[in-house]
């Protein structure tokens, strides 16, 4: 996969190329193209088939874990065994393409490029289906982790869903809910700069707590066979009511930052009196020339985004750390200068091009890292939730990291602003990941040193002691 590093190339030329809405399929199509000119050979194209498997079987697993959860239709069943058909269909089709090394007739080559097309459209039509069949499920809290938690419990109980399902669903809530119930704890007597925080800090304590209750009740009657269904839910009903209250008051909480943020955003003009943006040049009433305000320019205007939908640990985290302002980290903002020029008219786009093609380049060599990295056997439970959690981060990170690239490509197509703003959001959600993830590495060093040299020690210890002699 590192060696993809034109996984974000653009197609600058005004004549658009017909490709899909895989940047897999699409790394593999324009290196077909390559391969026929004779500038790439083998060693490239089962790189990509490499990249492409791993892709696919992530795909696979995506679908086999949703099929747990999905209320039994005729439809979905349909849907789900012509995913895997095309899945199957066109990792043949790419091997098929290999033939072009042992007659070189382009149309070895060709034949599979266009059946792969086909298949990668209907693809992505039925995930498409899929996501809007998943997104119509109902919705139990703010938090996706917690909403299936509750829906699946209540499946399970009625006999919709297999316990293991359940018990899948509780392992990702339980993870996120204790995480937030600790962060919360943290914040336990530190008082708040607003009424509204100083009412809701401990409010959001009460609630997390219970909700950590109830959740570890359920993890517990699960791993009893899950056979006491009243009682799950009963349970089930805390974490649905706690997790109600929880998200109005982070709703709140996040708007009344909000406004915070917008007020101390803005600066009084000396001629007319009237507030205008600190990131203006001139007055937004009477165009008055306004003098610079220190550590503030146009084009970092927007940065300090407030937090939005971050799940319930971030959220109860920014209620009161520095009016949740986001992180951006130096080379998001780089790419959010581009954008803003590109967008402004003021930087040929081929330059936002050129930053896309540098920063997918860092992503793939980050997920390259991670993938070198093993979680050591001999650690405890403990330790090896640190690990896991880090893991976890890291794909968050690079998911949005990846969407974000795609959605600014997608301003290629039709120029249309919106694409550069919806990518830059999702970078900054992406570069915050990577960044936590980053700040974890001396923990994760830390553990991975300490676990290395435990068995060493203890035999030192043994050989040194007289009364086992």
């Amino acid at each position: 996969m590192n060696n993809m590093r034109n996984l974000y190339k653009m197609q600058m030329q005004e004549e658009k190329r017909d490709e899909t809405r895989s940047p897999y399929i699409n790394e593999l199509l324009q290196l077909a193209e390559l391969i026929k000119e004779g500038t790439k050979g083998a060693e490239d194209f089962n790189a990509a088939i490499g990249a492409l498997g791993e892709f696919f079987n992530n795909i696979r697993t995506a679908a086999d874990y949703l099929k747990q959860t999905q209320p039994p239709s005729d439809d979905f069943e349909e849907k789900y065994a012509r995913l895997i058909e095309l899945l199957s269909l066109i990792e043949q089709e790419a091997a098929n393409m290999g033939v072009f090394f042992e007659d070189g007739a382009p149309e070895s080559i060709d034949v599979p490029a266009e059946n792969i097309k086909t298949y990668t459209a209907e693809l992505f039509d039925i995930t498409d289906d899929l996501s809007k069949t998943e997104a119509s499920q109902p919705q139990y809290a703010g938090a996706i982790e917690i909403s299936e938690l509750v829906r699946v419990g209540k499946g399970y109980c009625n006999g919709d869903f297999a316990l293991e399902a359940f018990a899948g669903r509780h392992s990702l809530a339980s993870n996120l809910i204790t995480s937030a119930a600790a962060d919360m704890r943290n914040f336990e007597g530190v008082e708040g700069e607003t009424e509204l925080l100083r009412e809701a800090v401990p409010v959001l304590i009460k609630n997390l707590n219970e909700m950590e209750a109830a959740c570890n009740a359920i993890g517990e009657m699960i791993e009893a066979g899950g056979e006491d269904k009243e009682k799950i839910q009963e349970n089930l009903e805390i974490v649905r009511r706690t997790a109600e209250v929880v998200t109005d008051l982070n709703n709140k909480i996040n708007e009344e930052n909000a406004k915070i943020q917008e007020e101390k955003s803005k600066r009084i003009c000396p001629r007319c009196g009237k507030k205008t943006s600190v990131y203006e040049e001139h007055c937004e009433h009477c165009r008055m020339l306004l003098p610079p305000v220190e550590g503030v320019s146009k084009n970092t205007a927007g940065l300090n985004i407030v937090a939005g939908d971050a799940g319930v640990s971030g959220q109860a985290a920014s209620a009161v750390a520095e009016e949740g302002k986001r992180l951006v980290t130096p080379n998001v903002a780089k790419l959010y200068d581009i954008a803003v020029e590109v967008g402004n008219g003021r930087m040929p786009k081929e330059e936002l091009g050129k930053a896309i093609d540098w920063y997918g380049e860092l992503v793939l060599k980050t997920r390259s890292d991670l993938n070198a990295v093993s979680i050591p056997e001999e650690l405890g439970d403990e330790e090896k939730a640190v690990f896991e959690r880090a893991y976890a981060v890291f794909s968050e990170g690079v998911t949005s990291s990846e969407a974000g690239l795609n959605e600014l490509a997608a301003y290629f197509q039709d120029e249309n602003v919106s694409h550069l703003i919806d990518g830059i959001n999702l970078l900054i959600t992406g570069g915050e990941k990577m960044y936590e993830f980053q700040q974890m590495g001396d923990v994760f060093q830390s553990i991975a040193s300490s676990a290395a040299q435990q068995p060493a020690e203890e035999e030192a210890e043994e050989a040194d002691d007289p009364t086992l002699a």
